[in-house]
């Protein structure tokens, strides 16, 4: 930055962040040599599952058959509530849910909805010309 190759502006608009923390960052880091700049994950450490919860999961899993949510739901009748977002994560380290975004699916059968719901209007309309003649 102090050479003047690239503008402070410039970095942000690359790296996707703002001319701020990218002066941040330059002062922060300006005076430690590169061996010494360790790049860390960002975020919260995720907190390791119990083992009993583990177990309860896959319990009502093989006894229910039910996805996450509804899991959730049985095991708060139970009196033990775990959120379902855990339960989906120990479900997928068990590899008994599947890793597939549900937003493909739902576009793709979004798509199938409104073509099919065409060719019907086509059809209908078709239908009652050919009859009107």
């Amino acid at each position: 930055m102090n050479e003047g190759n690239i503008s402070v502006y410039q970095i942000a608009k690359q790296q996707n962040i703002t001319p701020r923390w990218c002066r941040k960052l330059y002062k922060k880091l300006s005076n430690t040599p590169l061996y010494r700049i360790k790049i860390k994950r960002p975020g919260r450490k995720p907190k390791e599952i119990p083992i009993n919860e583990i177990n309860k999961v896959k319990e009502m899993k093989q006894m229910y058959g039910f996805g996450a949510v509804n899991l959730e739901c049985v095991l708060d009748n139970i009196g033990m509530h775990i959120p379902h977002n855990k339960i989906h994560r120990i479900l997928k380290e068990c590899n008994l849910a599947n890793n597939e975004p549900y937003a493909l699916v739902c576009i793709f059968s979004r798509f199938n909805q409104c073509y099919i719901l065409f060719f019907v209007f086509l059809s209908c309309t078709f239908i009652y010309f050919c009859n009107s003649s």
